[in-house]
């Protein structure tokens, strides 16, 4: 049981990093590069939004490793999927992007894959 909190922490984590990284770059202004690539990539890098994004990201791959020194990579890694449904959720309802009819079936399937997976 501790295993599986482990992996699904870190997935939740990793999906929130990720989020907090869409977030600071969505805070940025549309031209962002229009001072040149490279002082683009270093505003973004910079801001605090990206950063702790980072941060958190970090955390979600230390649980992982450690993880993975507890159980099999063949039953860690399909519950990775969770973090399509939760990216494309959020994606959804708080970043108020469009998801089509045929990705919220796709939803349903990784779902009944990961169903099937934890019972391994």
């Amino acid at each position: 049981m501790l295993n599986l909190l482990v992996i699904l922490s870190s997935v939740v984590l990793s999906v929130l990093g990720q989020l907090l990284v869409k977030h600071g770059i969505n805070c940025l202004p549309a031209n962002i590069f229009s001072s040149g690539l490279v002082s683009g990539f270093i505003r973004i890098f910079l801001g605090p939004w990206v950063v702790i994004g980072s941060c958190v990201y970090v955390v979600a791959t230390l649980l992982w490793i450690y993880a993975l020194t507890r159980v099999a990579l063949s039953f860690a890694y399909p519950f990775v999927s969770i973090s399509y449904v939760l990216i494309i959720m959020a994606s959804r309802f708080v970043f108020g992007e469009p998801v089509s009819a045929l990705r919220w079936v796709g939803v349903i399937v990784i779902c009944a894959g990961i169903i099937l997976v934890s019972r391994t």
